[in-house]
C-alpha cells in the first residue's frame, strides 16, 4: 500500500487503520521525505482527535505535539507555508502557545517575502489568516480569510477545512467562534412535495420563491415528479443551485410513471432537469419492485436524498433544511 492509498484511508475517516499500515511500512522511521512527513503529520492529528471523540483527553496533546513536530520536519526539507502553518496551529492545540506564535510568525514573514507563496488565492489568505488568529488578531484574520473567500468564492470544501481548523484554534483560546458562521458555505437542501399539483397556481409558486429566498441553498437534493418536484427543482436551477436527483427507479421508468400520466409539460421539464442536474443517482435495481411497493421505493429515495444533504452539509460545516 503506498502513500496515496494510506490518505485516502485517512480520508475515509479510519485514522487507526492508516496509521498502522503507515507504520507497517516502516513510513514513521522516514525523516527524509517532506511528503511522507506531511503524512505522518496529517496521521497523527487524525489521531488525536479520534483520542478526543473517545474521551481519552489526556493523550491528544502529545499526538498533536507529534503532528507539529512531523509537519515542522517537512517544512525544515521544503520551506512551505502548508506544512509551517499546520505545524503552528498544532503547536497550540497540544498546550505550547509560545511555540505557536513564533511559528505562526514565521508564517507572516514567509508570506511577505514571496507573495506568490500558497496552492492558489484562497489558500494563501486562509494562511495569513490562520496566523493572525493564532496571533491573537482576530479581525485581521477576519479580514484575510473574507478576502481569500472572496477570490475563489466557490471553493466549498476548502474554506470548510479553514472553518473547521479555526473553530479549533478558537476553541483552544477559548474564544468566541460565531464569527465563523458569516463564512460558512450555504446550506444543503432536501426537497420534495405533492404529485400533481397545478403549475399555474400563483400562490404556489409565491410560497416556493419565499421559501428558497429564506433558506437561500447553495446544494439540493431530491427526485422529479411531476408537481413540487419539478416546480422547486426549476427554480433552484435558476438561482444558481447545483442540483442533484435521486430516483426511485430508471429514468425512463420514473418518467413513464410519475411524470408523463400527468399531462401537459411535464415530461419536456423533466427531461431539461435531468440533463442540467449535477449528478442523476438511481436507486439499486436490487430492491425488486415484488420485494417493496413503488411507495416504498420512493420513501427510500427520498430518505436516500436527505441523507446525501445532510451528509454535503456535515462535509462543508454548513446547515441542512428540508423544504416539503
Amino acid at each position: 500500500m503506498n502513500y496515496h492509498q494510506i490518505l485516502t484511508l485517512a480520508r475515509a475517516g479510519n485514522p487507526a487503520r492508516a496509521w498502522a499500515v503507515f507504520e507497517g511500512r516502516g513510513l514513521d522511521g522516514v525523516d527524509d521525505d517532506a511528503n511522507v512527513l506531511t503524512l505522518k503529520g496529517r496521521l497523527y492529528k487524525d489521531r488525536a482527535r479520534l483520542a478526543l471523540r473517545e474521551g481519552r483527553t489526556s493523550d491528544a496533546p502529545a499526538l498533536y505535539a507529534a503532528a507539529s513536530e512531523a509537519y515542522l520536519a517537512a517544512h525544515a526539507l521544503h520551506a512551505d507555508s502548508y506544512p509551517l502553518i499546520n505545524a503552528a496551529s498544532l503547536a497550540l492545540l497540544a498546550g505550547d502557545e509560545a511555540h505557536s506564535n513564533a511559528l505562526a510568525q514565521q508564517v507572516l514573514d514567509l508570506l511577505e517575502r514571496d507573495p506568490d507563496e500558497g496552492e492558489n488565492a484562497y489558500w494563501r489568505e486562509a494562511t495569513r489568516a490562520e496566523a493572525l488568529l493564532l496571533l491573537g488578531q482576530p479581525a485581521e484574520a477576519e479580514a484575510a480569510l473574507a478576502a481569500g473567500i472572496a477570490a475563489i468564492p466557490k471553493a466549498w470544501e476548502d474554506h470548510a477545512a479553514t472553518l473547521g481548523q479555526f473553530g479549533q484554534i478558537l476553541s483552544a483560546q477559548g474564544s468566541a467562534a460565531d464569527w465563523l458562521d458569516a463564512y460558512r458555505p450555504p446550506c444543503s437542501l432536501h426537497f420534495s412535495g405533492m404529485i400533481g399539483l397545478d403549475p399555474d397556481d400563483l400562490q404556489l409558486i409565491a410560497a416556493i420563491d419565499a421559501a428558497l429566498a429564506n433558506l437561500n441553498p447553495g446544494f439540493a437534493f431530491g427526485a422529479l415528479a411531476a408537481g413540487a418536484d419539478i416546480l422547486i427543482a426549476e427554480k433552484l436551477l435558476a438561482a444558481g443551485v447545483q442540483l442533484s436527483v435521486t430516483l426511485p427507479a430508471p429514468i425512463e421508468r420514473f418518467r413513464a410513471v410519475s411524470v408523463e400520466p400527468f399531462g401537459r409539460d411535464w415530461g419536456a421539464r423533466f427531461d431539461r432537469l435531468i440533463e442540467r442536474a449535477r449528478e442523476v443517482d438511481i436507486l439499486p435495481s436490487t430492491i425488486a419492485e415484488d420485494d417493496l411497493p413503488l411507495a416504498g421505493t420512493v420513501e427510500m429515495a427520498s430518505l436516500s436524498a436527505m441523507g446525501q444533504a445532510m451528509r454535503r452539509a456535515r462535509v462543508l460545516q454548513a446547515s441542512a433544511a428540508a423544504l416539503t
